[in-house]
């Protein structure tokens, strides 16, 4: 990839940033000197088709993604922890190091459970870290692969967790992922299950005490969808999440489809989240300033995401959605 490219490709984060500033320029000054950090590895390889098209963090291989949602107006991320030259068994202790330069450093406790977790598995990724800027105040959060064959490792280092899992009767519900948050101390265990149908989705729901906001979900979900769900939720997948700590599993619960499998193309998403969010009264000109170039991209491959539905113990059902940065 020649200079001028790869200077495009970073102009695509700028320009994002510089949207930002314009309402919360204090979190925009600070997520770019973060970014300055966590992509450090991208601005140094010297083949910029590595360092900006060969992630697996988002569809087109972009290492950072942006997420959007009514729930609050804080600067959110995720980003790529280095490039593909950089094996997926090492780029956990790349994360902690990232982490600790940003002075959120993850305890020696934590870091030896995660990495025995780890210890001689086949990895696709390894580790992703998200960013967080409020005008006043940054946080972290660190996502670790879950290695999908069993061993002596992973099982001990999820009992050391204490990962709470949940059950199907008739398919089985994988651990694809732990997210760690850096300044609540808290754990988001990450969950894949193939063609879910509703009655899996309750079933899902009841395992975190939420079971009765299921019809709600549901209701929300199809209304999004535009189509009736039948017996089958949306996609050949579905992702959910829990959030636990000491005390337990907490009664939250996240639900993950893809946007283009929920909506279609860029153009399509861009217009139904938004419509989806107007319903909260959400301001969404800052996630419509930052994805106008979409407006009437409808392709195969998308640059947004995944679109979430997250479910509090009360109050509104809040959606939620990735898009990489785009000029």
């Amino acid at each position: 990839m020649t200079a001028t490219l790869a200077s495009i490709h970073q102009s695509d984060v700028q320009s994002s940033l510089d949207v930002f500033a314009q309402t919360m320029p204090a979190a925009a000054q600070r997520a770019s000197s973060a970014l300055q950090v966590l992509l450090q590895e991208m601005y140094r390889e010297p083949d910029e088709a590595i360092a900006w098209q060969g992630s697996s963090l988002t569809g087109d291989g972009f290492p950072l993604e942006f997420a959007f949602t009514p729930a609050d107006t804080d600067l959110r991320y995720t980003t790529e922890v280095g490039t593909p030259l950089i094996p997926p068994p090492q780029r956990l202790s790349l994360a902690f190091q990232q982490l600790a330069q940003l002075g959120h450093a993850v305890s020696p406790a934590m870091q030896n459970t995660f990495r025995q977790m780890q210890q001689g598995a086949d990895l696709q990724y390894g580790a992703w870290v998200g960013g967080r800027h409020s005008n006043t105040s940054d946080s972290y959060k660190l996502y670790v692969e879950v290695p999908q064959e069993n061993s002596s490792f992973l099982e001990q280092a999820l009992h050391t967790l204490e990962i709470p899992h949940p059950q199907l009767s008739d398919r089985p519900v994988p651990l694809r992922m732990i997210g760690y948050h850096l300044t609540a101390y808290r754990l988001e265990s990450y969950f894949r299950v193939t063609d879910a149908t509703p009655h899996h989705l309750k079933n899902l729901m009841i395992y975190c005490g939420l079971g009765e906001r299921t019809q709600e979900l549901l209701e929300l979900l199809e209304e999004s969808y535009g189509y009736a769900l039948r017996n089958k939720l949306p996609g050949g997948s579905i992702g959910i999440s829990y959030s636990f700590s000491a005390e337990g599993v907490l009664p939250v619960f996240s639900l993950f489809l893809f946007g283009r499998v929920l909506w279609g193309g860029d153009a399509t998403i861009r217009h139904k989240f938004s419509q989806l969010t107007s319903q909260q009264n959400w301001d969404s000109s800052l996630y419509q300033q930052i994805t106008k170039s979409l407006i009437d991209r409808n392709l195969c491959t998308t640059y947004h995401g995944m679109v979430g539905f997250i479910v509090p113990p009360d109050g509104a059902i809040v959606p939620s959605l990735g898009v990489r940065p785009i000029s």
